[in-house]
């Protein structure tokens, strides 16, 4: 007859080794993805307004800006990656530069830690989701100013 309890070990030795594997899984390099390119806002002032709301609200920092771009930083005390956003009739995110973010080249594909390729996608939804309220606010009526408060005398 077994031992139930060497059994009982073994199951959660598996299940430590399993949860192991999955984690070094997830932080194996991947291949480095910029997002798709997003639809400028009507007007470039709208279009930059949206992606300064998106980096505040991601809590990047910009680094620069020029005409059509915008240079930020995102980061904690032992990791850091820096992309620019370049708009005109569309607005699209890609990487520039990273540290301890593990980014290098594999067969002539850029790989990076996942989570950049999160991060990234994450800000590119946000400034969508920022363009489209632009727009939206565009495309309302104004709106009738509420009756004055009748005091009863």
């Amino acid at each position: 007859m077994r031992n139930p309890t060497s059994r009982g070990r073994v199951r959660v030795l598996i299940l430590l080794v399993s949860f192991a594997l999955v984690a070094v899984a997830c932080r194996t390099p991947q291949p480095l993805v910029d997002p798709p390119p997003i639809a400028a806002a009507e007007s470039s002032a709208q279009t930059r307004a949206a992606i300064l709301r998106a980096l505040i609200e991601g809590h990047y920092t910009v680094v620069s800006e020029e005409a059509g771009q915008i240079i930020a930083r995102y980061g904690r005390s032992k990791w850091n990656m820096v992309v620019a956003v370049d708009y005109s009739n569309q607005v699209a995110v890609r990487y520039v530069s990273s540290e301890n973010l593990e980014y290098g080249s594999n067969k002539g594909t850029p790989v990076i830690h996942p989570g950049y390729n999160k991060r990234v996608e994450r800000l590119a939804r946000v400034i969508g989701t920022e363009i489209s309220i632009a727009r939206a606010g565009d495309e309302l009526p104004p709106v009738a100013a509420p009756p004055p408060n009748a005091r009863p005398k």
